[in-house]
């Protein structure tokens, strides 16, 4: 017996719901809980494998009980990206390994498509340029919806809205029902993922959200060979692709890896501007469900200039308060740079001219800025207890005749000699105890041998540590040899 929409919907809402509770409960009773848990630092770490539930929701909804074996055989695309997002839960992996799932997962999607059921073959493109360009997307699509799950419900409430609207889209055999069954599952992990969240998606999650929706959308069947059809799945999925163009183009910007994670996307800019984390989730929500109704009102009007016409003032409409977001954290920005450079100045003995000496030298550079995007949401106080604590840690861990220099607002450089008795502490000791500083001050550190923006350098001969200024754009801080001999 078939399964009306709504039974599919029901099925796929209660069975997640229940077993994301299930899941919950024996996470936290085994401790398979986030170890780092940037959402909330200071509170009791909150499960993950959330994921696993929504999966058990879809698949059991999709295949009307599991007793669809050709449902489950289209599917078994799904299982090697979600496999490894789930050993992921348990013990963040490296990266390549992440994309090794996500690659098996996206060639065997390929495989069982057939090239002409692409949306791109559709609109006659040569098959193996289609089957590329599909596969390229999907891959992204997948990392893109990892990105946005940074903030209490916000990959499932994309899930469901683009679920839903693709289901609207569709509207013809099993594919409406398997999102409508998606969208369901998506729902019921909502229940316990809702600000704030009991439970986290996990890797096992967005990683079944990318990729599930992904190949949904590069197989629309189009009505007609038009151009203005692909814009429904570039809309539709607005939100993720704009916050990893942007989060791309930052880190290459910043000389960063383009996949090392940061704390900058878009829900965390709305965070910086004051909104609480349900605030943050509706504005989201709406500004998703917008994109996904002007995706379908291009898919009503179909080849017609109104489809542009829509296209056009969708995306301006869009892009205000993408703007006015970016805007307004630059103030805010500008605002803490100036708070920073009064607190360094005020707590700090900061030196104007580096006095370097023949003696070996080793500098020290603590770029504070990772964790001032933390301190500035909780406020202008938080940053000036910070430096205090900061320059206790400098007096503590720096002994001898350190010397502090500010670079830019958010840098501190320690220029220390060796010193006459003993030797300066180790890279390791001054990295625990920077950890340390970090757990007093209840702010959020990384995992691993050293701390986000701590680096060092050494030099034995004062050219050898020229060299290295120049690297700050500090030679012309440097005072020349007949001063420092005048100074000593």
């Amino acid at each position: 017996m078939d399964f009306s929409p709504l039974a599919t919907f029901i099925l796929g809402f209660g069975l997640a719901a229940m077993m994301t509770f299930v899941i919950g409960r024996v996470a936290k009773a085994r401790k398979w809980v986030a170890q780092q848990d940037f959402r909330r630092p200071n509170h009791t770490p909150i499960p993950l494998l959330g994921g696993v539930g929504v999966a058990i929701g879809f698949v059991a909804a999709a295949t009307q009980g599991f007793t669809e074996t050709s449902a489950l055989s289209a599917l078994i695309f799904l299982i090697p990206a979600f496999a490894v997002g789930v050993l992921d839960d348990f013990k963040e992996l490296d990266a390549r390994w992440k994309l090794i799932g996500q690659g098996l997962s996206v060639a065997m999607w390929v495989h069982m498509t057939p090239t002409d059921a692409l949306i791109l073959s559709q609109l006659g493109w040569p098959g193996a340029i289609a089957t590329a360009v599909s596969a390229v997307w999907m891959l992204g699509i997948m990392n893109a919806v990892n990105m946005i799950d940074g903030s209490d419900g916000v990959a499932a409430g994309f899930g469901i809205v683009a679920a839903f609207a693709m289901a609207v889209l569709w509207s013809v055999g099993a594919q409406d029902l398997w999102l409508v069954a998606f969208s369901g599952a998506l729902a019921g992990f909502l229940v316990w993922n809702f600000p704030p969240a009991q439970i986290y998606l996990g890797d096992s999650g967005s990683q079944l959200i990318g990729l599930f929706l992904a190949s949904q959308a590069l197989t629309l069947q189009l009505p007609e060979p038009r151009w203005t059809y692909l814009l429904i799945p570039l809309f539709i999925f607005a939100h993720p692709q704009v916050d990893a163009i942007l989060s791309i183009h930052r880190r290459i910007k910043a000389g960063s890896q383009p996949w090392k994670g940061d704390h900058d996307h878009i829900h965390h800019k709305l965070k910086k501007l004051g909104l609480s984390v349900t605030r943050t989730w509706i504005l989201i929500m709406a500004i998703s469900i917008y994109a996904a109704t002007a995706a379908w009102f291009i898919a009503l009007e179909g080849a017609t200039p109104t489809s542009a016409y829509i296209a056009v003032a969708t995306t301006l409409a869009l892009m205000v308060p993408l703007a006015s977001v970016y805007l307004l954290e630059s103030v805010i920005v500008q605002k803490f740079s100036l708070f920073s450079k009064g607190f360094m100045h005020t707590y700090i003995p900061l030196v104007e001219e580096i006095h370097l000496t023949s003696s070996p030298t080793r500098i020290v550079s603590y770029d504070l800025f990772p964790y001032y995007q933390e301190l500035q949401m909780r406020g202008i106080l938080e940053v000036q207890n910070f430096v205090r604590s900061f320059r206790a840690h400098l007096e503590r861990v720096h002994v001898g005749n350190s010397q502090y220099l500010l670079h830019g607002s958010y840098t501190v450089l320690v220029i220390e000699t060796t010193p006459e008795r003993g030797s300066w502490k180790s890279e390791t000791e001054v990295i625990d105890q920077f950890f340390a500083l970090l757990d007093r001050e209840r702010v959020r550190k990384n995992v691993g041998a050293s701390a986000w923006g701590l680096k060092f350098y050494s030099a034995e001969t004062r050219e050898q540590m020229l060299k290295i200024l120049n690297r700050f754009d500090l030679q012309n801080r440097v005072a020349s040899p007949s001063e420092v001999k005048r100074a000593s």
